[in-house]
């Protein structure tokens, strides 16, 4: 789909052929952009707690599928470490 959505918007550095090209003229047919189609897919991916505040309109779709992936990157080191970081500033608060 993502070769699809960067297709509509560039077509002289891509060549679509067989399915892809099918499926490029189903959508274009049908009354559907391919690239925002290709978002909603991509939506489809980020947690609950961001579909939530989409849901809300506390962020737009670029923010949503921003954050989702800089969650993604995240290690598990770095989780252990804001964890450790947000435990130590609560008992501090006490």
């Amino acid at each position: 789909m993502s070769k699809l959505g960067h297709y509509h918007y560039n077509k002289k550095q891509f060549i679509l052929l067989g399915e892809d090209r099918d499926l490029y003229n189903f959508l274009m047919d049908s009354g559907f952009n391919p690239f925002t189609v290709y978002r909603w897919l991509l939506l489809e991916k980020v947690p609950e707690d961001i579909k939530y505040q989409l849901k809300e309109n506390k962020l737009s779709q670029r923010k949503a599928i921003s954050e989702a992936f800089k969650r993604k990157q995240e290690t598990s080191e770095t989780i252990s470490l804001s964890v450790k970081q947000m435990g130590l500033t609560l008992i501090r608060g006490m």
